[in-house]
This record gives structure tokens, C-alpha cells and sequence, in this order.
């Protein structure tokens, strides 16, 4: 299987300088948020482009629901959680009892937590949006101020359009 990978650069308020994608031929596989491995860019096949295309439409405050071509490899379980993510909307958040509410599962808080730091795609399966029944932040992948960030950038562009209709 030949795999290609790609390094987006983020926008400068973000608090990593990078972002690291890998795709196969059909899909994206993977978008860490490690760029310790930082590397020239390989040639890019249309998994890539349309990943790229859509994270740099996404930071513009221009896309709230990703449709890039995921291959989501993990357990029936973590599968279940990550499906689960995909319906929190752009900008809103969910606790990890209400994923566990929706998956049928009660009782599997922590498991759910397990399966959002274990989640291949972050971002754009949106594990950022999780937290805890509190309210508070909880883990991410990424870091804690990675998590602040997008939840911060993602209320910031809905009050922008919030205000913006009333404007009009």
C-alpha cells in the first residue's frame, strides 16, 4: 500500500506550527497533530487535495462539516465513538455521557474518552468537541490548548455569523 503524506501548515495563532496528514490512494488515514517528523511534501493524490482543501477552508471559517474520504481504522467500539462525533455540530459541544447516551453504552464514559485519544483523524472527526459533564476542557490528543483553541475558533466564527445575519 503506498502512502502519501502531507504537512499543513496552520494558521499562526494555532498552537502548533503544523499539522501531518497521510493518506492511501482512496482516503485520508490519518491528520496528527506531532510534526516533530517535519519533512519536504510528497507528491499529492486526491485524498490529500480534498483534506488540504477542506482543513484550509476550515480555518478560514468557511467549512463546518468536513466530507473528506476518511478510512476510520480502529475497533467496532472506537468506530461506534467516532461515528458518534461526527453529529455534534460545528461549534457545539457534547459530554462524554451524552456520547455514551447516544451510542447506547451508558456506562462507557471513560472507554469513550479512551476512544477519542486514540482517534486516527482529529479535527476532523471532531474528538475536540467532547468534554466533560461539567463543562470542563478533559483531555485531547493534541493538547489541551490545542482543544481550547479549535472550541475558541469555532464559537468565535458562529457568533461572526451570528452577528452578521442580524446585520443583514
Amino acid at each position: 500500500m503506498v502512502l502519501y503524506h502531507y504537512y499543513f501548515k496552520t494558521p499562526k495563532s494555532f498552537p502548533l506550527e503544523y499539522l501531518h496528514l497521510c493518506a492511501n490512494e482512496s482516503h485520508l488515514l490519518r491528520l496528527d497533530f506531532d510534526a516533530t517528523n517535519f519533512s519536504h511534501n510528497a507528491p499529492m493524490n486526491t485524498p490529500l487535495k480534498l483534506s488540504i482543501q477542506a482543513l484550509e477552508r476550515y480555518f478560514l471559517g468557511q467549512l463546518f462539516e468536513f466530507n473528506a474520504p476518511l478510512d476510520l481504522i480502529g475497533t467496532f467500539f472506537q468506530k461506534q465513538v467516532w461515528s458518534a462525533l461526527m453529529t455534534i455540530p460545528y461549534g457545539k459541544t457534547k459530554s462524554y455521557d451524552e456520547i455514551a447516551k447516544l451510542i447506547n453504552n451508558p456506562r462507557s464514559c471513560r472507554a469513550i474518552g479512551n476512544a477519542n485519544y486514540n482517534n486516527p483523524i482529529s479535527l476532523i472527526v471532531p474528538c475536540h468537541r467532547v468534554v466533560r459533564k461539567n463543562g470542563a476542557l478533559g483531555g485531547y490528543n493534541g493538547g489541551i490548548e490545542v482543544k481550547k483553541w479549535l472550541l475558541e475558533f469555532e464559537s468565535k466564527i458562529l457568533n461572526q455569523q451570528a452577528k452578521n445575519s442580524l446585520i443583514s
